[in-house]
């Protein structure tokens, strides 16, 4: 093939022959000149299907599904994952250009029901989201095995028996000779011996024939006592000869003489009179009871910060009575004390970053608490860590700003937390490089230290509570007011799923007792959907709620109200009447209110609820000074008509604020102006068994109650 010659007047170039094979990529050449074809270069993220759909699944048995994500563009990218529980997988995923990720989503419902969630995917291209569609079945009752037959339940063939073989040992101490047959275990029952009238014998299966004494009815007079006869069985025998059994004073005493309570002329030195932990019992003189003066409350055990250290203390306290505590100077360390023996039972450093001072960037809330061995800590800003409770050596720590995803240059920090059984639940808040809150997070986490599932906001939070379910409940509030749903009461199950949210003004959730919820807005709330019941008709002090209640029977310091406003509809807090108020659970009208020197925490101590339904607290004595020279009293008040129990004062010189522990008749506060934990007898006095009573629910401090 040849091409025609031709010359070109405005370049003096000229064409030759060519092969026919230039010619065309010549052309070629010439065309990519024309409109080009673009490329994207930036990334381009595409998701299929665009509905999963799980099978139906038992609970605690899982199912999944896989989502494949795309990206078409020619830039790397990261797409984060909003997965609503009880689905899950992970919460972000980094592909490169062009990669192809399958991506395992698991159906994992932790209660039967219908479920049809969106799942949110975000990426630099435009956000998309993902149906998902499943059915939350209850795992059947097969039964429970024995040891001759086990039965299990499998999710493909339902309820599966299978018998041991035949002639397997089982049994107990109760029967010779046992062995499986066709799977049920057989052999002779063991004979106990004789027995008499206060005597019983029978078989126990873990240790085989057992005697045991027969229990006589208690006797209901003091001057009487039950036992028994074995020839005839329980009878009533004269008891506490020469003790008081009834009203006395310094002309008559009541005391037993061979089991009657007899009423006789007292004596000189016989005692009388009342006692409280500052008060000893008198002596007659005379006719006369002599008493001394209340004494001031004496110190029975302390311990002490180091030089220029600083106490860190919750009233974190386990089940014998030991206190933990954070004791911070140059370095931090965890501390934990007997409240009874006073030994230091273990102290060791807590991990670098860990510290009681606020400098200029956000810290979050700091806290103790004690979960399943556990000694939680939010001092180190960011983190959670735990520490064994035993030995408070470090077990785990988690570093928040590696599980949520926190803006470039941004930082976290624990606005709040709490536990429940085997679970840790925390509320963060998210900050951006310039310091401005951006966002925040609800975490659930093990108490292996393993994220679980997190849940997204968008503004802030207040407060966090738990029941004995292993639900939560706090307030969250729009970073951005432009909402007309600025705020909300918020409560989330177990596994991160939301139960319920209602609208409300921004106020944390204090306290729960049975089926209710207490509210910053001195409203009761219902546990299973939180809808409001009349308020209280008192207000709680903004920066220092103390709600306490064990059932029907509750208190906290505030504010009583009056009707005001031009129709005297609306309540209006009396200031100049700060209280201490007793209320009924779920009432309106306060049972009744004596005044107190002020409502907020820097005029008193934490209040406990004692067994005896009364509350024991320290405040300050009216016009007896400001700060470390003020003078503070322990009180104790009786629950029926507010009456003070007693009044002790406490060592001169100190300011007792803050968290009190109360266990063993030992009642513990952290003397701030010499950073020391004092420790002081309070007879007989116990914490209440049930109930909200601490600040923070119970004496472990999780949030939940007792």
């Amino acid at each position: 093939m040849s091409v025609l010659h031709s010359e070109s007047s405005s370049r003096g170039l000229s064409l030759t022959r060519l092969p026919c094979t230039w010619l065309v990529l010549a052309a070629a050449l010439l065309g990519a000149c024309a409109d080009p074809v673009i490329v994207k270069t930036e990334a381009d993220v595409r998701v299929e299907p665009d509905e999963l759909v799980f099978p139906d699944s038992f609970v605690g048995h899982p199912s999944s599904r896989t989502l494949r994500i795309r990206n078409v563009g020619r830039a790397p990218t990261q797409v984060s994952l909003e997965i609503p529980a009880p689905f899950f997988g992970p919460d972000w995923v980094d592909l490169r250009a062009g990669e192809i990720r399958d991506i395992e989503i698991t159906f994992a419902p932790s209660e039967p029901g219908s479920y049809d969630l969106g799942l949110r995917i975000s990426s630099p291209a435009k956000p998309s989201e993902v149906r998902l569609l499943g059915q939350g079945l209850p795992v059947p009752n097969c039964g429970e095995g024995d040891e001759c037959r086990s039965i299990h339940f499998d999710p493909a063939l339902g309820c599966v028996e299978i018998d041991r073989p035949e002639g397997s040992a089982c049994g107990d101490a109760c029967l010779v000779g046992g062995q499986c047959h066709e799977g049920s275990c057989v052999g002779t029952a063991r004979e106990c011996g004789e027995t008499n009238a206060c005597t019983t014998a029978f078989c126990d299966p873990t240790v085989g024939c057992v005697v045991q004494a027969k229990s006589c009815q208690v006797s209901t007079d003091f001057c009487t006592a039950s036992e028994c006869d074995p020839e005839v069985g329980c009878v009533l025998k004269p008891a506490n000869e020469s003790k008081v059994c009834g009203p006395s004073d310094c002309s008559h005493t009541h005391v037993c003489r061979q089991g009657l309570c007899t009423e006789e002329r007292s004596k000189d030195r016989t005692e009388c009179g009342e006692t409280t932990p500052c008060l000893a019992k008198g002596y007659c003189d005379r006719g006369a009871c002599v008493q001394d003066r209340p004494t001031v409350l004496k110190t029975k055990v302390t311990f002490s910060a180091g030089a220029g250290a600083r106490i860190h203390f919750d009233g974190t306290t386990n089940a014998d009575g030991d206190l933990y505590w954070a004791e911070c100077g140059d370095t931090c360390f965890l501390a934990r004390g007997s409240s009874r023996s006073g030994f230091l039972l273990g102290k060791e450093p807590m991990s670098a970053g860990t510290t009681l001072s606020r400098g200029s960037k956000p810290t979050g809330t700091r806290a103790l608490l004690l979960a399943a061995g556990r000694i939680v800590s939010t001092l180190k800003p960011g983190w959670i860590e735990a520490y064994d409770s035993r030995t408070v050596k470090l077990a785990w720590k988690l570093d928040l700003a590696g599980k949520v995803p926190v803006p470039a240059g941004g930082s976290v920090t624990v606005a709040e937390v709490s536990a429940q059984g085997s679970m840790i639940y925390a509320l963060v808040d998210g900050w951006a490089s310039g310091g401005s809150h951006d966002g925040g997070w609800a975490v659930g986490i093990d108490l292996s230290g393993n994220v679980l599932w997190v849940r997204s906001f968008e503004g802030t939070f207040s407060g966090l509570v738990g029941d004995d379910a292993g639900r939560i409940y706090f307030s969250t509030q729009r970073d951005h007011k432009s909402s007309a749903d600025l705020a909300a009461l918020v409560s989330l199950g177990a596994t991160g799923g939301e139960r319920w949210r209602q609208s409300t003004s921004f106020n944390p959730p204090l306290a729960v007792s049975g089926d209710l919820l207490f509210q910053g807005t001195s409203e009761w709330r219902k546990l299973d959907d939180g809808s409001a019941l009349p308020r209280l008709k008192a207000t709680v002090p903004l920066y220092s709620p103390s709600p306490i209640f064990t059932g029907k029977r509750g208190y906290f310091f505030g504010l009583p109200v009056e009707p005001c406003g031009a129709e005297q509809k609306d309540l209006c807090s009396l200031w100049e009447l700060p209280s201490l108020i007793r209320f009924a659970t779920g009432e309106e009208e306060p049972v009744w209110g004596i005044g107190v020197n002020g409502a907020e925490s820097w005029w008193r101590s934490e209040p406990v609820l004692t067994k005896k339904g009364s509350l024991l607290f320290a405040d300050t004595v009216e016009g007896a000074g400001v700060g470390c020279e003020a003078k503070f009293q322990l009180r104790e008040i009786e629950p029926e008509e507010g009456a003070e129990v007693f009044a002790c004062e406490l060592p001169a010189g100190g300011s007792y604020l803050g968290a009190t522990s109360l266990h063993g008749g030992r009642w513990a506060v952290l003397e701030s102006c010499r950073q020391i934990i004092n420790v002081y007898e309070v007879e007989d006095r116990e914490l209440a068994p049930k109930g909200w009573v601490t600040y923070r629910g119970n004496p472990a401090r999780t949030g939940t109650p007792r």
